[in-house]
């Protein structure tokens, strides 16, 4: 029986970024709306900010043209005569904004995972190591959803974009009111 080779430090790191990137793609627009939502009449923005920003319904309506900061911003790209500038606000404007009522709102299941993906807790190990099979039984019996099929969580694994491991995966085991994980026989 050959040993499969521990994950690496590395490896470990890039699931333990795409948690990370997925947590930042839900709260991007509340990072960006905390700063504006007390915009006074000296409020520095950045073009990055204004941008972010103007992806959201909200954003639009806190940081409009005529505020003197965005002012400010138009006119430094007209005056260092920065086309870019003025392309990427034309095609963040085109778009339709996003609302922010219920549009980001996370699922029982989905801050589950991020919260138990790459850091062990509750008594559970980190759940990148389980196996699909092992996920689901997981998934079910702590957030009671009795009818979550493997495939569905997989697909929500992979809408959250996080990495997957796919050596030294575990089996989960409930007897006796506890959770058990054998490391599973490459056979």
């Amino acid at each position: 029986m050959s040993r499969s080779r521990p994950i690496t430090d590395e490896e470990l790191k890039a699931i333990q970024q795409s948690v990370a990137d997925a947590r930042h793609r839900f709260f991007d627009a509340h990072a960006a709306l905390c700063f504006i939502a007390k915009p006074g009449e000296g409020a520095m923005i950045d073009n990055k900010l204004m941008f972010r920003a103007y992806k959201w319904l909200l954003g639009r309506w806190v940081l409009p043209l005529n505020q003197p900061a965005v002012k400010q911003l138009l006119v430094r790209a007209i005056e260092a005569n920065d086309m870019k500038f003025f392309v990427r606000l034309g095609k963040i404007l085109a778009r339709k904004p996003i609302p922010m009522e219920g549009h980001r709102e996370l699922t029982n299941l989905q801050s589950f995972l991020l919260d138990h993906w790459a850091e062990s807790r509750d008594e559970l190990p980190q759940l990148f190591y389980l196996t699909p099979a092992a996920l689901a039984l997981v998934c079910r019996e702590k957030l009671g959803l009795k009818g979550l099929s493997q495939d569905a969580l997989v697909k929500v694994r992979k809408r959250l974009r996080l990495k997957p491991f796919k050596r030294q995966k575990r089996d989960a085991v409930f007897s006796g009111g506890k959770w058990t994980f054998p490391q599973r026989d490459k056979s």
